[in-house]
């Protein structure tokens, strides 16, 4: 009995899945350390030469076994040219990240560029505004041979590969008004362009992913600092 509701929900996610997949992909809880998934404009927002950053999620593995929710991801990213931009700078990185998932083992491979240009506003009290712009090759895949049905042929055209190329673009504002605070907004879309990414040669959209985003570091006192931050997906 098991195995046939197995089937009926593979067979349903497959139907459906050019209606019930908009702009479904990869984000994380703490979201900042993650930054070039938020916002591009983020490239090279850091104190320092370098960042790199790295993140693993298995989610539902009590439940799922070794079907659960597995992601990995990896994005580094460095200032350039700030000494002969007076401060200024542009900012360069590259995000990679795995994701996988379900008993049909429906992966996602992203590998991004990252490029960006922040420009200083005001010196005294410091105020900087930043844009950056996207594009990642992506590759979703499907086992096939994982696929439990008499017919293929009952789904028609389906394949086990999809990939396409995808854009996006940000802006992000930070400003000092005062020694003791700092806060920081910024906004982006992601998947600019039409993608499809039915496995069924139906029309899928992936759609635009919209994100606004913020925080603050409210330093209280020597030992104590206050970092609220939001992400509206």
């Amino acid at each position: 009995m098991k195995q046939y509701i197995k089937i009926f929900m593979g067979l349903l996610l497959l139907i459906n899945f050019n209606t019930i997949s908009n702009a479904q992909d990869v984000h994380f809880s703490q979201h900042y350390l993650s930054p070039l998934n938020v916002n591009p404009a983020l490239v090279g927002q850091f104190n320092g030469c370098f960042r790199f950053n790295t993140n693993y999620r298995n989610q539902w593995s009590s439940v799922m076994g070794s079907s659960s929710y597995k992601t990995m991801a990896f994005s580094g990213d460095a200032q350039i040219l700030k000494e002969q931009l007076g401060g200024n700078f542009i900012g360069m990185g590259v995000n990679f990240y795995s994701d996988k998932a379900g008993d049909l083992g429906y992966g996602t491979q992203v590998i991004g560029f990252n490029l960006g240009y922040c420009q200083i506003l005001n010196k005294k009290k410091p105020l900087t505004l930043a844009a950056g712009f996207h594009i990642s090759d992506w590759s979703k895949k499907l086992d096939l041979s994982k696929v439990s049905l008499d017919d293929l042929n009952d789904i028609p055209n389906l394949t086990a590969n999809v990939s396409f190329i995808d854009f996006g673009t940000g802006l992000f504002l930070y400003h000092q008004p005062l020694k003791w605070l700092n806060y920081n907004v910024g906004f982006s879309i992601l998947h600019l362009n039409n993608i499809n990414q039915s496995f069924v040669r139906l029309t899928d959209d992936l759609g635009k992913k919209k994100q606004f985003h913020g925080s603050a570091y409210v330093q209280v006192s020597d030992a104590f600092t206050l970092i609220p931050s939001f992400l509206y997906i």
